[in-house]
């Protein structure tokens, strides 16, 4: 019944008293006309003074942690409230259901609760948009009420640490020197300056100051370490499986474990793909460039147009001698393994991570493309469903050799 018809059947039963002068007519039109009255003042009344408030811990989060929101819900009203449905549009998966409940408090009250969510799948998510409903007892109205607090949220990829992770192409000596200054010692010092408050005392070069009638102390460039380039091939063509156990996830773990693995190590990463649109992020060390490396991850889909050798073609030119370039593929075609080959004619070296497409329920399995690359000196290792990848560029399949 709702409140439409409710309000016809009182306007019926008064009509009919007045035209009979059936008293009984009159008290239940009465009834009916009272009950609607005190629905709409109950549901008006039910929000009245009542405020949520939400805030997100944090607004970056990774695949198997747990994203925590607080929800605080104020009565600055005198009357209780009951049964407030909190009702949330969260797209983070599993959070929505979790975040909306039904509510009580007491007049003048305030409730807090928190709200944790594991994280299942990368990407950006928005948590919120939310709102308070209330109604009467008899259902007949209800009354809206936004809450305030939305936000976005990005889920980075899971990463496997792999403790030991030989240097790719076996032992690569360093690259060309960079001439920048570096906090840290290394064994390239690049010239001395006057000490600040805050120098380590061990980096005071004596000669220097004894010349100088002043403190001096030494500063040093960066170890010479080669870049990395990570092509994480997108085409959308070769890819196969769904959801979590897709090569699509396994390839983007990959990318993201082997970027924190090297610049942990002191290299500078970069990453090349071509998915729904071109991801180019040029080679840089420290923690910042893993943030950008986990951004442009969270959010890639394996939607691109452009297979794998024609993005290596086009982008041959960004790799300079002692350059590493690791690709991460499920493809098995092969066409792209003579641009690894001409890149190693410029002393540009090779590592391939073949994602087993045939696993995930694709149909060819990679021993050709295989057998290709280490004909061509490049080493290969094969990454299946259900691997762990320390296990796969770490254990005894370390070239791929089943």
């Amino acid at each position: 019944m709702n409140a439409l018809l409710l309000a016809a059947i009182a306007a019926v039963l008064l009509f009919l008293a007045v035209g009979s002068g059936l008293d009984i007519l009159y008290r239940l039109g009465y009834v009916a006309a009272g009950a609607l009255v005190l629905a709409f003042v109950w549901s008006r009344l039910g929000l009245r003074g009542v405020a949520v408030q939400r805030r997100a811990q944090s607004l970056r989060g990774q695949v198997g942690e747990a994203m925590e929101e607080t929800f605080s819900l104020v009565n600055r009203s005198l009357l209780p409230k009951a049964w407030i449905v909190l009702h949330d549009r969260s797209t983070l998966p599993d959070h929505a259901g979790r975040a909306s409940r039904v509510l009580s408090v007491r007049g003048g009250g305030r409730l807090s609760w928190r709200v944790q969510t594991v994280c299942r799948a990368r990407g950006r998510f928005r948590l919120g948009p939310a709102e308070l409903r209330a109604g009467d007892p008899f259902g007949l109205f209800e009354r809206r009420l936004p809450v305030s607090g939305a936000a976005t949220v990005v889920v980075y990829p899971a990463t496997t640490p792999l403790p030991g992770l030989p240097l790719p192409g076996g032992a690569l000596l360093g690259g060309s020197n960079r001439r920048q200054r570096t906090d840290q010692i290394t064994p390239n010092a690049a010239g001395v300056r006057e000490y600040v408050p805050g120098d380590a005392l061990s980096r005071i070069h004596w000669l220097s100051s004894a010349r100088t009638g002043h403190l001096m102390v030494k500063e040093f460039e960066p170890d010479p370490i080669s870049d990395l380039w990570i092509a994480l091939d997108m085409h959308a063509a070769v890819q196969a499986g769904e959801g979590p156990e897709s090569t699509e996830e396994y390839a983007v773990h990959a990318a993201a474990s082997i970027a924190r693995h090297f610049l942990a190590s002191g290299w500078a990463v970069g990453l090349l793909s071509c998915a729904e649109q071109h991801h180019d992020l040029p080679p840089e060390r420290g923690d910042r460039q893993m943030i950008k490396m986990l951004e442009e991850l969270a959010v890639i889909r394996a939607s691109g147009r452009v297979p794998l050798g024609e993005m290596l073609i086009s982008e041959g030119v960004r790799f300079g001698r002692r350059t590493t370039v690791f690709v991460i593929t499920p493809s098995t075609d092969g066409v792209w393994v003579p641009a690894l080959r001409s890149f190693m004619e410029l002393g540009v070296r090779s590592v391939g991570l073949l994602v087993d497409a045939s696993t995930f329920g694709g149909v060819a399995p990679p021993q050709d493309l295989l057998v290709s690359l280490l004909a061509a000196g490049i080493p290969a290792y094969v990454f299946r469903r259900g691997d762990n990848l320390a296990d796969v560029l770490i254990g005894g399949e370390a070239l791929g050799i089943a």
